[in-house]
């Protein structure tokens, strides 16, 4: 893999008993490893890439008070309401789309002022957007926006001892969630498999 690529390897055994667990939205891919300086000196087991494929709920960025547009040739959007990805280089005219609020030149210039960041390292999840799964990922693209598991995978990563990883709360947004989404999230909230 190349070296700017981070990957989550897990032996066999841990792919054994996640997928017994009942936890959902992981998927293992096998790994081969090889050594370009030759043979390796000793027999490595089976190891696993642990993706994280819950489909991503996390909120798109929004521009507020425009248009999601450039403001200078009007190509639309700038960021994209489905996956978030947005373009502070616009493709059409290639002129920078928005900058931080002290770097902006006043009225006459025509660039979107950005939200400071500490409103935006904060990722928010749209549970409208939700699948279910316990193991949800993030956006690659985006550093604030790791992966995400749910409460129920938590407390089963804490007891089967899983380590090195680290896990904080994030926002969840039940705002437009359906009958079934409410219910699912109520499941995973409080249910531990073993």
């Amino acid at each position: 893999m190349p070296c700017e690529v981070d990957a989550l390897l897990v032996p066999q055994t841990f792919v054994e008993r996640i997928k017994q667990s009942g936890l959902t939205g992981a998927v293992f891919v096998p790994v081969s490893i090889k050594d370009p300086e030759g043979p390796l000196e000793k027999n490595l087991p089976p190891l696993f890439v642990f993706q994280f494929r819950g489909k991503s709920c996390l909120r798109p960025s929004q521009v507020q008070g425009a248009e999601n547009a450039c403001p200078f040739c009007g190509h639309k959007p700038l960021i994209c309401q489905s996956c978030g990805h947005g373009n502070s280089t616009c493709p059409t005219c290639e002129k920078s789309t928005w900058t931080i609020k002290e770097k902006h030149g006043g009225p006459a210039d025509r660039q979107l002022i950005v939200s400071p960041l500490s409103q935006r390292e904060i990722p928010v999840l749209e549970g409208s957007r939700w699948d279910g799964s316990d193991f949800v990922y993030g956006n690659g693209d985006d550093p604030m926006a790791t992966n995400f598991i749910s409460k129920r995978a938590l407390d089963w990563l804490l007891q089967v001892h899983a380590t090195p990883f680290c896990a904080r709360p994030v926002k969840f947004c039940i705002d437009g969630m359906s009958d079934q989404q409410l219910k699912q999230l109520t499941e995973i909230q409080k249910s531990i498999p073993s």
